[in-house]
């Protein structure tokens, strides 16, 4: 259904006229939420499992739910998805890709140096807060 009205109104410069776009930050899932999610798409996970997504993902809620994708339609295993994943063949590389974009854009060199080391290296690199 679509609706206008011809009365119009003084918007923000920064916001959609269309109220599109809105940015909703969602919490990061806790176990009992990823475990109703997996359950939503018919997935039967062992703690094992969601042990391995927490540690390469934690609870981020977008990226849970394309890691669950991708397994419920049988297109990767999950430990394809984890060995592919810091990959250009990843299923991740688009959320990468978006935040390296980001980092670039708003010339934070600080930590677009760090995003580019974390992408050229196999090991695991702590950041100082």
């Amino acid at each position: 259904m679509l609706a206008h009205v011809w009365d119009y109104t003084d918007l923000d410069i920064n916001q959609s006229p269309f109220n599109i776009g809105i940015h909703l930050k969602l919490k990061e899932f806790n176990d009992s939420q990823i475990n109703e999610l997996a359950q939503e798409y018919k997935l039967k996970l062992e703690q094992d499992d969601l042990d391995k997504i927490k540690a390469l993902i934690g609870g981020h809620p977008k990226l849970i739910n394309l890691t669950f994708q991708h397994l419920s339609s049988q297109a990767e295993t999950l430990d394809e998805i984890i060995e592919k994943a810091p990959t250009e063949l990843g299923i991740y590389r688009e959320f990468s890709r978006q935040h390296f974009s980001i980092l670039r854009r708003d010339n934070n060199q600080e930590l677009y140096q760090y995003f580019q080391d974390i992408i050229n290296t196999q090991e695991s690199k702590k950041m100082a807060s």
